[in-house]
């Protein structure tokens, strides 16, 4: 996560590796680095616009984490992609202090599957 003079939230960081048996990210995020950015960023919502794309022919279950639902809104923060599907993801920051660099970071998890709607 990152937020620049213009004010910018965070460093960008790569992936993490994927732990021992646990299976390959199979989806592609554009951009690959979350970005928050502008003059104002203490004072207005700012909201960073990604494509999130399932590079299998299989449908996907999605879920979005993020490590505070009081500063940042994902939508959708869960559904499902269709095998070779391109879907926008919207993140918006909004908080009167802007967090140190580093602090904060989302998570996308995703499983393949047959089911056709979320349960609640």
């Amino acid at each position: 996560l990152m937020a620049s003079s213009q004010r910018s939230i965070g460093e960008p960081c790569a992936f993490l590796p994927n732990r021992p048996g646990e299976p390959y990210f199979q989806l592609r995020l554009v951009p690959d680095r979350i970005v928050f950015r502008g003059e104002r960023l203490s004072e207005v919502a700012t909201t960073v616009e990604m494509q999130m794309i399932n590079l299998t022919q299989h449908r996907q279950c999605f879920k979005i984490k993020c490590t505070s639902v009081e500063i940042f809104r994902v939508r959708p923060p869960l559904g499902f992609l269709n095998g070779g599907e391109t879907i926008p993801i919207r993140i918006t920051f909004f908080s009167k202090q802007v967090p140190q660099t580093g602090k904060h970071f989302f998570v996308f998890y995703h499983i393949a599957t047959n089911e056709v709607r979320v349960m609640h």
